[in-house]
């Protein structure tokens, strides 16, 4: 399990999401999560990352579901019921379209969320408190 957090900020949405997309913490997120090893092998990689640098009204629309939500990040990851798949349902619930999971990830991360990749799928734990939002 991959601990990741990488936070970087410049006050500019576009920026962040931008910047984030380039992180090196953040490199296997793609437009539908994490990249698996299938990805890889099958040379899918770039294509889905360059899908997820499209991406931008999804991550502003997770931004603005994240910072009017109640959630509370907790110390330590949630194995239990604090996944990014999980919370991706209830996002594309209330905005009423779907949305980038990995729009959603980086997200997250620009909102201090910690989260911990799921071995061998493309979801992740999340170290967020608040059962209302799952």
């Amino acid at each position: 399990m991959l601990k990741i957090s990488g936070i970087m900020r410049s006050n500019l949405l576009d920026k962040d999401f931008e910047l984030l997309l380039r992180s090196p913490i953040l490199e296997n997120i793609v437009d539908n999560g994490f990249a698996t090893e299938l990805d890889i092998q099958q040379g899918l990689f770039s294509q889905k990352k360059l899908q997820l640098t499209t991406r931008f009204q999804d991550f502003k629309d997770c931004i603005e579901y994240l910072d009017h939500s109640d959630f509370q990040i907790r110390k330590t990851i949630n194995r239990r019921w604090g996944t990014s798949d999980r919370l991706l349902k209830i996002i594309e619930q209330q905005i009423g379209r779907t949305i980038s999971q990995g729009a959603l990830l980086v997200a997250l991360d620009l909102r201090g969320v910690e989260l911990e990749r799921i071995d061998d799928r493309d979801d992740a734990f999340m170290n967020i408190t608040d059962h209302s939002l799952l």
